[in-house]
């Protein structure tokens, strides 16, 4: 069993909410990359921030925070995703996104 990223886009950002869902190829140095950038930027999302379907998801399954970077923040590992076309195709869609969006990063 492997950890899965999913990254949630806020609806805006002063919105509690995300009706995207960005569900990452697992790549260990692509994960690896985004969690060292979660430890040095990654802000706790704020505890009623769900998806549309009112799941909550302030809180991962393994019981730790939601964290949030942005758009500008994720935009450093476009190297890490040219072994995979799906997530070739999310960085290609984040890449047309304003810089300071913020994207919820839910490991699960």
């Amino acid at each position: 069993m492997g950890v899965d990223l999913t990254l949630f886009l806020f609806y805006t950002n002063c919105a509690c909410f995300s009706l995207t869902a960005l569900d990452c190829c697992r790549r260990d140095k692509l994960f690896d990359k985004i969690v060292d950038i979660e430890e040095k930027v990654g802000r706790n999302v704020p505890k009623d921030f769900h998806t549309w379907g009112e799941k909550n998801i302030d809180e991962n399954p393994y019981g730790s925070n939601t964290n949030y970077v942005t758009v500008k923040d994720l935009s450093i590992v476009h190297e890490d995703i040219s072994d995979n076309c799906i997530n070739r195709a999310i960085w290609a869609f984040l890449s047309q996104l304003p810089e300071d969006m913020k994207i919820a990063l839910y490991w699960h």
